[in-house]
């Protein structure tokens, strides 16, 4: 929030030159003595004829007797630097007409001979441009005044201070923003320098009053004026405010912090009305809940002024409303746009408006809020936004007891705040956690964080990964705690026949065919419901014999798919080193760590030739010939 405080001009100004008027009557010279009252004056414009002499500049009216120009100095296109002299007490404004071939330019109403005010710091007024001229005391003594202009019905009028009581120019701060008090404008050596200092951020200029002086030389002596005003009135406010820290609204705490860092929004990428495209590139948005509300003030503006809303970057939109209705946009296809009065809620002299900030792009983009009169920005308010993409990798899910890392990107990388990453509970359990335990966890920047599995989900995609900013769901990615468990194989192979571990399922032999064939039937179960078509399986070799299963993946033979796959071998391998114990795996994919694992032991038959034992003519320990099936 920024403020222009219009007291300036109407009480502390206007009251000094009346003081002024009343104490220095009549003010001759400088240091007491008319033949001193010679003054050098350097006017600036723009494409001023070149060159120019005294006879090109004229003070006063013509046939004036007040004033002479003595000589020109200096003359360029931008300013002329002129020695000029009074010749005896002025009685009103004097204006300055530079005339020079067709060309003529004229500033009135702003050489005053008639006042003075003795060592003013002139570089103020270096910027100030007032009726086609812009004038500055070189030798720090120059009396320049200003006309009143217009000001607001029932306040002061241009008739109550004429060009004889407008006094002290030189006062005027460089830019145009507004102090809160005068400091040293007091009696001594070195009064009316350093007297600004201007309005912090967040603070009311409503209460407390100013109090200043300033000394005038007359023939007669010193005299020293001081002028009280209160602050009370005219101070025009601009600001904009959004819940910077989303915390508790938008307060005083938010202006502290709206530039540095400011506030942060999500890219808005996620589908709030269910059409397949992100609501970015939609408008008239059902339940859209990703803009960011953000309200205009302005306070005791003049209406002739204008308000402009800008931004710096097409990082972010602005809208009228959140859900982005027709004709509803400010600032998307442009960067800057006026706005009209008419379209803000007025109350008690006070304008207000909402408008909604979208993220539209990763990346920065400034807000600007300018009032201007005249062409001049007077003030201006700013919020600093960035724009923050986040992506969660897909993750079909975890297995119970086991981890899996999740990627999550974040764009701009790293940001200046915090980004609240958090596992739901699912009707009141925890089914995953971090891998430190917990439920949340806050990261800034782009990392691989680990999940654990906890308890089995009950259904499908029932585990919520939220990747929060300021309290808003950037992005989410939705996962299963998952249970995998092999029936077929089972047993241990090594047991003889008759024993429990043994059984059709893990002791596996060729049949008589040509070419011979060898099968495993395998069979697994999946919690929960509803991912069996995630379940792969994967069979050793025997020797250079591949087992290919049915079903299958598509365009591989070699992986199986799905809850009862087989795995079938055809053909022998060349030596019989190559039967005995292979694995069998099953495994989800793309979830690393949840896999189940069954031992089959494979042969042709319990013969010496092909079926090489711990001892000559019988087969391995553990096996026996009934043992073995076709």
């Amino acid at each position: 929030m920024k403020e222009y405080n219009w007291w300036y001009y109407y009480c502390f100004k206007r009251a000094l030159a009346d003081k002024l008027k009343a104490n220095t009557d009549p003010l001759v010279a400088v240091d007491g003595t008319p033949s001193t009252n010679v003054y050098t004056l350097t006017i600036y414009g723009k494409q001023l004829p070149t060159p120019l002499t005294k006879d090109n500049v004229m003070i006063g009216q013509p046939n004036n007797i007040d004033a002479e120009v003595l000589d020109v100095s200096e003359s360029t296109i931008d300013h002329v630097t002129i020695r000029m002299k009074f010749n005896r007490t002025a009685t009103g404004c004097l204006p300055i007409t530079i005339t020079k071939g067709e060309t003529t330019i004229t500033a009135s109403n702003l050489l005053k001979a008639y006042k003075l005010i003795k060592n003013v710091n002139d570089t103020t007024v270096e910027k100030d441009v007032l009726g086609g001229g812009r004038f500055v005391g070189i030798d720090d003594v120059l009396p320049i005044t200003e006309t009143a202009g217009n000001v607001e019905e029932g306040k002061h009028s241009p008739k109550e201070f004429p060009c004889i009581l407008q006094q002290c120019l030189n006062l005027r701060p460089v830019n145009v923003e507004t102090p809160t008090k005068l400091t040293t404008c007091t009696t001594g050596t070195d009064y009316c320098a350093n007297m600004f200092t201007f309005i912090d951020r967040g603070k009311t200029a409503g209460t407390g009053t100013l109090t200043t002086s300033a000394k005038t030389t007359s023939a007669e002596g010193i005299a020293t004026e001081t002028v009280t005003c209160i602050m009370n009135e005219h101070v025009t406010t601009v600001d904009l405010l959004t819940d910077v820290n989303n915390k508790d609204g938008m307060t005083d705490a938010d202006q502290e912090i709206e530039e540095n860092p400011g506030a942060f929004v999500c890219e808005n990428d996620d589908d709030d009305n269910g059409n397949g495209e992100p609501d970015k590139k939609d408008v008239l948005i059902d339940k859209e809940d990703d803009l960011k509300k953000v309200k205009i003030t302005l306070e005791a503006i003049d209406t002739e002024g204008t308000i402009k809303l800008k931004r710096n970057t097409t990082n972010i939109r602005v809208w009228s409303n959140k859900e982005k209705d027709l004709f509803s946009n400010i600032l998307t296809d442009n960067n800057e746009k006026t706005l009209n009065l008419s379209e803000f809620t007025i109350e008690n002299g006070t304008y207000t408006k909402d408008v909604w900030v979208e993220g539209y792009t990763p990346g920065e983009s400034m807000l600007t809020l300018e009032y201007a009169v005249g062409g001049q920005i007077l003030t201006d308010d700013k919020i600093k936004f960035t724009v923050v993409k986040i992506s969660i990798a897909d993750i079909i899910g975890v297995c119970k007891d086991s981890t899996a890392p999740i990627s999550v990107t974040v764009s701009p990388s790293p940001i200046g705040t915090n980004i609240l990453l958090s596992l739901d509970k699912v009707d009141s359990k925890t089914k995953a956690t971090f891998d430190d335990g917990t439920t949340n966890k806050s990261i800034s920047s782009s990392t691989i964080v680990t999940v654990k599995g906890i308890d089995i989900s009950d259904k499908v995609d029932d585990v919520k990964l939220i990747a929060s900013l300021g309290g808003k769901e950037c992005a989410v990615e939705y996962f299963s705690v998952i249970k995998l468990i092999i029936i077929n194989p089972h047993g241990d192979p090594t047991q003889p026949a008759g024993y429990s571990g043994a059984n059709n399922t893990n002791e596996r032999s060729y049949n008589n065919a040509e070419p011979a064939i060898l099968t495993v039937p395998c069979e697994a179960a999946i919690l929960p419901v509803g991912l069996e078509n995630k379940i792969g399986w994967f069979i050793e070799d025997i020797g250079e014999i591949k087992g290919v299963w049915n079903p299958h993946f598509e365009g591989n033979e070699y992986i199986g798919i799905g809850t009862t796959p087989t795995a079938t071998f055809t053909g022998m391998p060349l030596h019989n080193s190559a039967f005995g114990p292979k694995k069998v795996t099953t495994a989800i994919a793309n979830v690393p760590n949840c896999k189940e694992e069954r031992i089959v032991e494979m042969f042709f038959e319990p013969l010496p030739t092909n079926n090489p034992g711990p001892a000559p003519l019988l087969p391995p320990e553990g096996i026996k010939e009934e043992d073995l099936i076709e």
